[in-house]
C-alpha cells in the first residue's frame, strides 16, 4: 500500500491531535499555518511536535503547511525534532504558546542551530534558531479585487531589506527576523524588487495569483552560501493560505561600487531620479573608456540599449538618456565602460513617472 503524500500526512496528523486534544469543537480553536524557512542545511526536513504529539512530519526547507485547527486557550510546546524522529525525545527546540480563540497564526521557523558555525548578521540580529510568530494572519482576502502581501525577512546574513512589487512599498527598511503588515493592492504584472543596501538589487518574477488571493513573501536563504556551510541561495518564496508555495526566479545584479582604488571606474548614478522622460547618468573612468547604456525592466529583459560612445579618463562624466520610447516604471540599468584591460560593469535604479 503507498503512504500518503506528505502534505495529507500532515493534514491527518494535525486532525489527530485536535480529536486527541478533546477540545476539537471549532469554538475552542486557533488557525494556524507553519513554515520552514531555516536555512541552516542540517534542518533540510524537519518534524514538528505540539504537547508530545507529531503534528507535521518531513517538513521540507521552503514548505508550509495549510491552515490547520490547534486548540486555543491552553498552555503548549512546540518542539522541532529531526526529519527522522521517532518520538518527542528527539526535539532539539521547544518553544510555548498559547493561542487565543478564533485567532489565526503564522509559525515561520527562522535562523540557524550553531550560529558560530555561520556569517553573521550585519544588523547585528540574533540568528539563533526561532519561531516567528504572526498573529492577525489572513485565510481569505480583504477585498475581492485585490490581493494581500505580507513580507517576511528570513535571510540570516542579509542587511535590513526594501520590498517593492509593481511600484508598491511592500517593506522599508526590513531586517531579520521581523514581518510586515499586509498590503493591499492589485499589481500590474511588474515583477518583485528586493533591496538589500548596499550591494544588490534583486528582480524576480512574480508569483501567479488570482484577485482575492493572499500571499506572503519569505525572503530566504543565505546571501552567501560558500560562507554558510553551502547552504540554499537567496530567494524569494511566495505562500499561499492553502500550504502552496512557489519558489520564485531571480534577476541579480551588483550595484555597489569599485572602491578597491581611488581612480576606479564609479557610477556616481543618475539625476534627477525619478525622472520624465530623461535622465544624466554620472560616471568617473579610471582610463579612456568605450561606454555603452543597457536598460532592464523589472521582470528582467533588457528593452534599451545605446550606442557606443568614447569617453577619456576622469572624473564626473555624463551620459543623457533619454527614456521617451518606455512606459512609467522601475527600471535597472547598467553602465557598460570597454577598457582596456577589459569590460567593466557598474549598475544602478532609475524611476520614470510620466
Amino acid at each position: 500500500m503507498m503512504s500518503p503524500h506528505p502534505m495529507l500526512r500532515c493534514t491527518l496528523a494535525a486532525l489527530a491531535f485536535v480529536a486527541s486534544s478533546g477540545l476539537a469543537h471549532a469554538q475552542f480553536n486557533a488557525r494556524v499555518q507553519a513554515i520552514h524557512n531555516a536555512p541552516d542545511p542540517s534542518l533540510d526536513v524537519i518534524d514538528l511536535y505540539v504537547s508530545g504529539q507529531l503534528v507535521l512530519d518531513d517538513v521540507a526547507f521552503r514548505t508550509a503547511s495549510p491552515y490547520l485547527d490547534i486548540p486555543a486557550l491552553i498552555p503548549l510546546t512546540g518542539g522541532i525534532a529531526p526529519g527522522n524522529s521517532t518520538g518527542p525525545g528527539d526535539v532539539f527546540f521547544e518553544f510555548g504558546f498559547t493561542l487565543a480563540l478564533n485567532q489565526t497564526y503564522q509559525f515561520i521557523l527562522l535562523g540557524v542551530r550553531n550560529p558560530g558555525l555561520f556569517l553573521p548578521n550585519p544588523d547585528g540580529r540574533d540568528i539563533s534558531l526561532d519561531v516567528l510568530v504572526n498573529e492577525d494572519t489572513r485565510e481569505v482576502g480583504s477585498d475581492p479585487g485585490s490581493i494581500d502581501v505580507n513580507v517576511i525577512h528570513g535571510i540570516t546574513d542579509a542587511p535590513a531589506s526594501d520590498v517593492e512589487w509593481a511600484g508598491i512599498i511592500l517593506a522599508n527598511d526590513l531586517v531579520f527576523g521581523e514581518s510586515t503588515d499586509y498590503v493591499t493592492f492589485m499589481p500590474d504584472g511588474s515583477g518583485i524588487i528586493v533591496d538589500p543596501r548596499p550591494a544588490t538589487v534583486i528582480f524576480y518574477n512574480p508569483p501567479p495569483f488570482d484577485p482575492g488571493d493572499v500571499i506572503t513573501l519569505l525572503l530566504s536563504g543565505f546571501q552567501d552560501s560558500a560562507g554558510n556551510q553551502n547552504g540554499p541561495l537567496f530567494s524569494v518564496l511566495a505562500v499561499f493560505p492553502d500550504g502552496q508555495s512557489i519558489e520564485l526566479s531571480p534577476f541579480t545584479v551588483s550595484t555597489e561600487p569599485d572602491g578597491s582604488h581611488p581612480h576606479a571606474f564609479t557610477l556616481r548614478g543618475n539625476y534627477p531620479n525619478p525622472f520624465n522622460p530623461s535622465t544624466t547618468i554620472s560616471f568617473d573612468l579610471s582610463s579612456p573608456a568605450g561606454v555603452s547604456i543597457e536598460v532592464f525592466d523589472v521582470f528582467g529583459r533588457n528593452i534599451l540599449t545605446t550606442p557606443r560612445a568614447s569617453f577619456s579618463g576622469g572624473v564626473g562624466h555624463e551620459f543623457q538618456l533619454d527614456a521617451s520610447s518606455l512606459p512609467s516604471g522601475t527600471y535597472l540599468y547598467r553602465v557598460l565602460a570597454e577598457m582596456s584591460g577589459g569590460i567593466q560593469v557598474q549598475t544602478g535604479r532609475m524611476t520614470l513617472v510620466k
